[in-house]
């Protein structure tokens, strides 16, 4: 099934859990040998394959013996620099936050 970002939450995790595990039939391993390459128990691996919410740790664990880890790139790309950013000389994007001067000040300043 094609993901378009409006399924739900349950919608995702099967689809996700469905392709980790015709990925790992695919290399041929059983779930018994993915547990014990990723250090995860046959009941996680079971549940990260039944579309169950599971910890990012362990599908971490997963995609890593599986060699896709490294696709997260794709997922999620590295922030980049902007145009402005370059001429103006920043190096790194500054932390979000409001521009928004705090008119408080402490009880002995009044």
């Amino acid at each position: 099934m094609k993901l378009s970002g409006y399924e739900a939450h349950t919608t995702i995790l099967k689809e996700l859990g469905e392709r980790l595990k015709m990925y790992r039939v695919g290399l041929n391993i059983t779930q018994k040998e993915m547990a014990e390459k990723s250090g995860l128990s046959v009941r996680t691996i079971s549940n990260i394959e039944s579309g169950c919410d599971v910890t990012v740790g362990s599908v971490l664990q997963y995609l890593t013996v599986v060699r896709l880890v490294g696709n997260i790139d794709h997922l999620i790309p590295e922030s980049q620099l902007t145009p402005i950013d370059i001429m103006e000389g920043r190096t790194k994007r500054k932390r979000a936050g409001s521009k928004v001067e705090s008119t408080w000040k402490w009880g002995d300043e009044l």
